[in-house]
């Protein structure tokens, strides 16, 4: 034992603990926080006669504890007053500006109060080069905070997402009583409907008009209304709830739904009444972009094209095919899709299932035992940590690898689940599109402009999409990756 530590014990001087955290996915770490300063105090002989806990959040100022921490500083005199307190770091301070957390030093500073934390052991401001070195610190710490708060939040939204986030405000249409949805009568129907018109083809905006027209303006707390706008991203938003699989819809229609979205493109809100683009809406760029109709040239020679406005993508050049030859290409493959009922189902599979079912259910197996080995390893950690095997500082980073490999597993699963449920769609309405395409074929010359539009989205829905290719060839699917198994 030093000198420096013989002096304190004999001293017996008190000190305070603070042991914070910003959300309750870390509290699991407030122990180790609370046995490093019980350690600390013991090893150098000061007396922790107070340890000061829990979780505080906020975005920015000190935290809520630590201004509870300095009122009750305040209220003692010099002699009842700890002589220092402990933390892990001293970003546990603020949760702003590495200035506001330097600011509560000097306060504590001015109390006559030290701060001892881990990596830094005594603080101190006395010089320049102290609050330099300090600064640094709290720079690098402030850093990592932020790089482990997106982690956090991009798994609270890949949970919202997949309907296994347990907020306090439910998802539209949901009564949520602790961990048990419920349909609620008064909006369930609502967003059944919304299913219904995807699934039928129907754009989001379309859609979302619809809604707008229909759902109950939003009651807030005080008596006053307003009605709600389902513009198209709070629709899209809406149909990607995984929440309502078995509560409100089933799993395939929920499924369904995802993949008219991939294979239907926006249309415009506005197209010129002497033209008609029935294609718009159904087919892709090849570079993954929607392609809408447009009229160009002077009258009265105009003509009707169909372009892809990402002039990124086209050496800054708006992509422009002649609508007459791409719905030529529809028609012909209509009649081809007609002859050869093998080649619908061809298309179907590699479009929606391109894996078989067993390899997709073996797969899924794996997968879920792959989770289990990681939980397992995660328990194991506290476990080693318990024999003193694993050193405080180290628990965190394991963790977080650990957690980084979960959600790589947890998003192959769900990859993997999807392709799952929706090879067991394909099964379920081969006899549907058989006659879909019959019935396309024979009509699409003789419809009305509405309903060569209407045929069009539902064939490509049907299909997983219509590709117009670099060689401006019509290919049935949308260019997409492999499923990541």
């Amino acid at each position: 034992m030093t000198r420096k530590s013989k002096a304190a014990q004999s001293t017996g001087e008190a000190a305070w603990a603070l042991c914070v955290v910003s959300s309750e996915q870390q509290s699991e770490t407030l122990p180790h926080q609370r046995k490093w300063a019980q350690e600390v105090a013991a090893a150098n002989g000061w007396r922790l006669s107070r340890v000061i806990e829990g979780v505080a959040s906020g975005k920015a100022g000190p935290r809520r504890l630590v201004t509870e921490l300095l009122a009750d500083l305040r209220l003692l005199d010099g002699d009842g007053r700890p002589k220092r307190v402990l933390m892990i770091r001293a970003d546990r301070l603020g949760r702003g500006s590495i200035i506001e957390t330097q600011l509560v030093l000097r306060d504590l500073f001015a109390l006559g109060v030290g701060v001892f934390t881990r990596d830094q052991g005594h603080m101190r401001l006395d010089s320049a080069m102290d609050e330099l070195i300090s600064a640094a610190t709290l720079a690098v710490a402030r850093h990592e905070n932020e790089v482990r708060r997106d982690k956090i939040v991009n798994s609270i939204n890949r949970k919202r997402a997949e309907g296994t986030w347990r907020g306090t405000v439910p998802p539209y249409g949901i009564l949520r009583k602790g961990s048990v949805d419920s349909p609620d009568p008064s909006t369930a129907d609502f967003v059944r409907e919304a299913f219904r018109l995807r699934n039928e083809g129907r754009g989001l905006t379309r859609i979302g008009r619809h809604l707008t027209a229909l759902t109950p303006p939003r009651v807030f707390l005080n008596g006053k209304t307003r009605v709600i706008h389902w513009t198209p991203t709070r629709v899209s938003d809406l149909l990607k709830q995984k929440a309502y699989v078995g509560v409100l819809v089933d799993e395939t229609t929920f499924v369904r739904a995802q993949q008219v979205g991939r294979a239907l493109t926006n249309e415009k809100k506005h197209e010129n009444p002497k033209f008609h683009y029935p294609m718009s809406g159904a087919i892709r760029c090849h570079c993954g972009r929607s392609m809408n109709g447009i009229a160009c040239g002077r009258p009265p020679y105009r003509y009707r094209y169909y372009c892809c406005r990402a002039r990124f993508n086209h050496n800054d050049h708006i992509r422009l095919i002649r609508a007459e030859g791409l719905e030529e290409q529809f028609v012909d493959l209509l009649k081809r899709l007609k002859a050869s009922p093998e080649l619908v189902e061809r298309y179907r599979r590699r479009a929606l299932a391109p894996l078989s079912p067993k390899l997709l259910e073996r797969s899924i197996h794996d997968l879920k035992i792959k989770l289990s080995e990681v939980e397992q390893l995660r328990d194991g950690v506290w476990g080693l940590h318990a024999r003193g095997r694993v050193r405080d500082e180290d628990v965190q980073e394991r963790l977080d690898r650990l957690a980084s490999q979960r959600l790589d597993l947890e998003e192959r699963l769900n990859i993997a689940r999807e392709q799952s449920a929706l090879a067991k769609a394909a099964l379920t309405r081969q006899a549907d599109v058989a006659a879909l395409v019959k019935r396309a074929a024979r009509i699409f010359l003789k419809a009305s402009e509405a309903e060569k539009r209407e045929i069009a989205r539902a064939v490509a829905v049907e299909l997983g999409g219509l590709t117009i290719g670099e060689d401006s060839r019509m290919k049935p699917g949308v260019l997409s990756k492999k499923p990541y198994l």
